[in-house]
């Protein structure tokens, strides 16, 4: 099913995920990607340095408030 064209940006939260993932799971639509979606992961603290590995630094984080307020930060400069 191909994701609407109203998505403009992403959170996806694998703190409750056990398995440790790596950068070949497809978590992210590679469409997202392309068009500079912003996208942020929400991970255990104790895994950051895991994901730092795979992902992009700048889409971590370990807390879903966070995540959101970058996220709506990133949206303002477009708006403003």
């Amino acid at each position: 099913m191909p994701f609407p064209e109203c998505i403009n940006a992403m959170v996806i939260d694998i703190r409750n995920v056990s398995a440790f993932l790596d950068n070949e799971v497809p978590i992210i639509p590679w469409r997202l990607l392309e068009e500079e979606c912003p996208v942020r992961l929400v991970v255990p603290q104790d895994r950051l340095d895991h994901y730092a590995g795979f992902f992009e630094p700048t889409w971590l984080t370990t807390d879903v408030e966070t995540a959101i307020q970058e996220i709506r930060e990133f949206m303002d400069m477009f708006v403003h």
